[in-house]
């Protein structure tokens, strides 16, 4: 396990190793991830399954292979894959979980390396296997099914029917789900688990079958099998289009804390506790707080557990010979308010425990996002058992890179680990908004963590991914589903044909889609997942055409299943999120023109966006110009930051920016201001203003002072959370960590392959910051003197960069007509001082001269 450290603040040191190459993360010591599909090989694997008519919701399967080795082998590598979920044994010792979410038609298999666990003579493959079976947010469909391989020396074990499965009955096969998004609600009986199932020599018996395998082609996922669909009656139309490959992310990484015990009560039932669990009928419980004790006597005790911060992964908790009809429920929690007792508020996040004197540690199947972790223990009449203890195996992803933000400010400092650690449980083997209550991947605002992703901690293959496996949920009409790989929309078509629910596949989040191609395009160099996708993006271009209004202009309204959403705070009409999103699909238009090499003609819109949303009194363009005198003008932070975005890349909309960028300053109650995960959008505004200063104010006043920041030491998803309820306490909102690379670091991409730099401080006294691009680490440190920043620039040789700057520097520079800029290809370290840009005046991408 990597060590941990933690101060009293909190702060997190991580002793991770440091790789020296870009986007090159290894699956396995000596396995290049860049060649591993041509590498991947299933055969003769076949894909196998328990032999059945039908797999009832949440049925869990084990799979056992025995075989006999002479020497144990230097190397025993290959694959596995699984629908829904698997844990992977050898000789009882839990190796890996997998594998990552995926479009159910392609599916990725994990690779496995296993030779440290083999053992001469007699050895064990124990496969334990989760089928969803009903809706999940990081499963919307798919069938039964297993497939391994693997090479021991000269041998190939691979799945087929000599393997020998069994219906886990510990479990009870049909359970009803958690809630809409999550499809296990685990119920656990140690009593009728077959424990050595997955060990050596253990003894089969007419519970254990032979394997079924099923007709589905190695090379494909389970899906694509006739199995029959018992809950949904699906079957693949092309079974040609599904795909099996390797996976294409790095395996998780996962560590081993301690959760100390928090506070105990005592607790009194006043009904049945199975009601409150399952139906949370109120008023049957009462409490008592009381001093813990080491052993629990006959009755029901609650203990709560607390990490050092909102985490993902798995509680475990030990308890030694406790008695028969002892039961457990383990309720994972992000947050807790000062009164709360019992902390199951969100969404029924609880796991059942029946425990048995024979089995000392649990812990759920599937992992869990929480930082109180609260055991709800009920010991039987006549009986004690010890007090348990809790731990947590944490999964994280993103460790190639540490993280490297230092600023002078303790309480900057601690909102930038807070961001990092909310990027740690949101990107992960999928790119979600938050793991507590979706574990959803989506494009548009939560998309933005892609770039911290890549920059703060170099990893492009988790960007590359998400563009791969995203891109595969588009619909016919070619939108996408705004979430995907995911449950939520692909229910939800049906909920909006009746008018059952607002959410539908979400337009908007399509556009931010195609814009996160050129991203990681200008930020790795990749033009690959781009072409992969670029018919699937030329036909939601012919989609744009067909919700283009008579006024020229794309709707927002009635479009049928599909919806603009745009943000959770900023609009009080459905309406007034017309001039934002058409200005949004402006710039998606610009950068495709960079991507594809040809400028987008914009004239006809930009006629059309003067004639409905100019006011020349005012001197701006205004959401609804149409009711201005009825109710009042409504601005938006979305709409002047797509503005000024494309007047600085030279697309001149607006006659004037005067009024926009005052709006954009003084934010009065009549400017809409998104919610947290869309506040990158005003920071990059107000960069592109020379006003750094009021990000960092913003940063200290509305982010530092987040009860999740305090508490939890994440980002909340909405400006006011209350702990201990239903609100989000780790979302996706990385905003703070994207700002000091791209506002205070300022870089950035130029369609040429080019970059620069445009260092702005605004009220910072100091800060130390590496950036990753694809030609290595950039390190900037600046500290403030008696008169200016003194800083330092050291960049990887060769790497084509510039620094732009509001004076010109002692070095060559080039006058732009607003700011200077000096080329630092041929350097490696550059000393400079810095001074601020001018206030409230647009910086321009493009040469101009006023």
């Amino acid at each position: 396990m990597t060590p941990i450290v933690y101060n009293h603040d909190l702060e997190l040191v991580m002793a991770m190793p440091e790789l020296t190459t870009w986007g090159t993360e290894p699956l396995l010591e000596g396995y290049d991830p860049e060649t591993k599909e041509g590498e991947f090989k299933i055969a003769p694997a076949k894909w196998i399954w328990l032999p059945s008519e039908r797999t009832l919701p949440c049925t869990f399967v084990m799979f056992r292979k025995q075989f006999e080795l002479e020497k144990v082998p230097k190397f025993a590598r290959g694959w596995i894959a699984a629908d829904s979920r698997y844990v992977l044994y050898v000789n009882g010792e839990r190796i890996q979980f997998g594998p990552a979410p995926h479009d159910p038609r392609h599916a990725e298999a994990d690779p496995v390396d296993i030779a440290r666990y083999l053992k001469k003579g007699t050895n064990v493959i124990g496969v334990h296997v989760l089928f969803y079976g009903q809706g999940d947010g990081t499963w919307p469909t798919g069938k039964p099914g297993l497939i391994f391989r693997v090479n021991v020396g000269r041998e190939v074990i691979a799945s087929d029917n000599t393997w020998k499965c069994s219906v886990d009955r510990s479990r009870t096969p049909g359970r009803a789900k958690r809630w809409y998004l999550r499809a296990l609600q685990e119920d656990y009986d140690a009593s009728k688990f077959w424990h050595g199932w997955n060990f050596a020599n253990y003894a089969t018996d007419l519970y254990w079958y032979d394997a079924e395998e099923l007709k589905t082609p190695g090379n494909a996922a389970a899906i694509a099998s006739p199995y029959p669909s018992y809950g949904e009656d699906i079957a693949l139309a092309q079974t040609k289009g599904s795909t099996l490959i390797g996976r294409s992310i790095p395996m998780m990484v996962e560590e081993e804390l301690h959760a100390p015990l928090f506070e105990y009560f005592r607790v009194n039932w006043k009904g049945n506790p199975n009601d409150w669990f399952d139906f949370r009928v109120p008023g049957l419980m009462e409490t008592l707080r009381c001093e813990p004790p080491e052993r629990l006597g006959p009755g029901c005790h609650l203990l709560t557990y607390e990490l050092p911060f909102l985490m993902i992964g798995w509680p475990e908790v030990f308890c030694s010979k406790a008695p028969e009809g002892a039961i457990i429920e383990l309720i994972c929690q992000e947050s807790r308010s000062e009164d709360q007792t019992l902390l199951d508020t969100q969404f029924f996040a609880w796991t059942r425990f029946r425990l048995s004197p024979d089995q000392s540690r649990y812990e759920p199947f599937d992992y869990e996002a929480c930082k109180y972790i609260q055991l709800h223990v009920e010991v039987p009449p006549g009986k004690s058992m010890s007090r348990p203890s809790v731990s947590f195996r944490r999964r994280v992803l993103l460790t190639n890179h540490a993280q490297r933000l230092e600023v002078d400010n303790p309480r900057l400092q601690m909102l930038m680990v807070a961001s990092d650690l909310t990027l740690k449980n949101s990107a992960q083997d999928i790119v979600v908004d938050g793991m507590a209550r979706e574990r959803q991947q989506y494009a548009g605002d939560c998309a933005h963590q892609l770039h911290a992703v890549r920059q703060a901690h170099g990893n492009i293959s988790i960007s590359r991914r998400f563009l791969r496996q995203f891109g595969y949920g588009q619909m016919e009409n070619g939108v996408w589903f705004d979430s995907w790989p995911a449950y939520d929309r692909y229910a939800r078509l049906a909920q909006r044909q009746l008018g059952l629910t607002n959410w539908g596949p979400l337009v908007d989040h399509s556009i931010g889609f195609v814009i996160e191609h050129v991203n990681h395009w200008l930020q790795t160099g990749e033009r690959q997942p781009y072409e992969e996708n670029r018919d699937r993006i030329m036909r939601f271009m012919d989609y744009l055409q067909t919700i283009t209004g008579l006024d020229g202009l794309l709707r927002v309204e009635d479009l049928g299943t599909e919806a603009v959403w745009l943000d959770h705070d900023s609009y009080q009409e459905q309406a007034h999120k017309k001039l934002a999103f058409n200005l949004y699909a402006f710039q998606m238009r610009v950068m495709l023109g960079w991507i594809e090499g040809e400028p987008p003609n914009l004239d006809l819109e930009i006629d059309a966006i003067r004639r409905q949303f100019w006011h020349d009194k005012v001197g701006a363009f205004i959401n609804n110009r149409y009711e201005i005198a009825s109710r009042g003008a409504r601005y938006c932070d979305r709409s002047i930051s797509h503005l000024l975005w494309l007047h600085a890349h030279g697309v001149e909309i607006a006659p004037d920016l005067t009024k926009a960028i005052d709006l954009l300053v003084r934010q009065p109650k009549s400017l809409g201001i998104g919610y947290p995960a869309n506040s990158v959008w005003r920071h990059w505004a107000l960069a592109r203003i020379g006003r750094v200063d009021l990000i960092i104010d913003e940063l200290m006043t509305r982010w530092a002072t987040m009860a999740s920041v305090r508490q939890t030491t994440t980002i909340q998803e909405m400006w006011n959370a209350i702990p201990g309820g239903k609100d989000q306490m780790s979302h996706c909102a990385v905003a703070p960590t994207i700002a000091m690379h791209q506002a205070v670091l300022g870089i950035g991409q130029n369609p040429d392959g080019s970059w620069f730099i445009r260092p702005q401080m605004g009220s910072l006294r100091s800060i130390d910051i590496h950036s990753w691009t694809p030609f290595g680490k950039l390190c900037f440190k600046a500290d403030l003197g008696p008169d200016d920043y003194v800083c330092q620039l050291v960049k990887p040789q060769g790497m084509p960069l510039t620094i732009r700057t509001s004076t010109p520097l002692e070095l060559p520079f080039r006058d732009r007509g607003h700011e200077f800029s000096t080329d630092l290809t041929e350097m490696s370290l550059v000393e400079f001082r810095l001074s601020p840009y001018a206030e409230n005046r647009l910086i321009y991408e493009i040469e101009k001269v006023d």
